[in-house]
């Protein structure tokens, strides 16, 4: 049994669900839960990506409440440790593959940074820094196109208005609510280079002209999927102002 049947079975066993409900919480036929669970076909990584989110929803990507409760069935107790850590790194490839189809999406379009006037957007943002010594928060000056971002994302406009929640100051980059519906991939990265922010303004603020920084997203549709975007970044490092065009990477 291939660790992707097991992972079908354990979790299906978890919430007591039959196939078909199981089929139905993935937005699958219930003959591929069948497939998956007797090996008989690999599912692909968007099938992956509701089964992690499912795992997560219902708080099953504990290894050690999964050991335990399995363990108690005495079913397949050759299921260690070990296999558990497999799914995880499953789920940290997938989320890495994510990622590098970004930026060599971005590798791709990055010459098109030196023509900021006819980059294609799906939306523009406008957002100021808020520096405190080497800490930093942000406000949202402006968003356009809430429709097209509610038919991409599936969010209301409504919802999406208070989500951005435009004007009002935030002390801490990571505590503006429009960072609920951005991976959490995504805002380990976004972290990352926050922490290089103070040098990086210090040693550019008195240079003349701004900056293009080509940055890779990832959104949480309302019904759980993934959704990448490129977001082209003009830097106004006197003024700690940032516009950017975001486009969505869809088919």
């Amino acid at each position: 049994m291939n660790k992707y049947s097991k992972l079908f079975k354990l979790v299906r066993m978890e919430l007591r669900y039959t196939q078909k409900d199981l089929a139905n919480r993935l937005n699958v036929d219930p003959g591929s839960i069948y497939k998956y669970e007797n090996e008989k076909m690999t599912p692909g990584l968007k099938v992956l990506d509701k089964m992690y989110k499912l795992c997560e929803e219902e708080s099953l990507n504990e290894p050690v409440k999964l050991l335990n409760n399995f363990d108690v069935r005495k079913e397949e107790t050759d299921m260690d440790a070990r296999y558990l850590i497999e799914l995880q790194r499953d789920k940290i490839t997938y989320q890495e593959e994510k990622i590098s189809y970004l930026e060599k999406q971005i590798k791709e379009k990055q010459a098109e940074s030196t023509h900021w006037d006819a980059l294609s957007y799906d939306y523009i943002s406008e957002v100021t820094l808020i520096r405190d010594g080497f800490k930093f928060g942000r406000r949202i000056d402006s968003i356009t196109d809430l429709e097209r971002q509610s038919s991409v994302l599936g969010y209301s406009v409504k919802e999406l208005e208070k989500l951005w929640d435009i004007g009002q100051d935030y002390a801490e980059i990571g505590d503006h609510p429009i960072d609920t519906i951005i991976s959490k991939e995504t805002q380990l990265r976004i972290q990352e280079q926050i922490k290089t922010l103070p040098i990086i303004f210090d040693a550019m603020k008195a240079m003349v002209g701004d900056h293009y920084i080509p940055h890779p997203l990832i959104y949480n549709h309302k019904d759980g999927s993934k959704v990448g975007a490129i977001s082209f970044c003009k830097v106004e490092w006197l003024y700690m102002r940032i516009i950017a065009k975001v486009q969505y990477l869809i088919d």
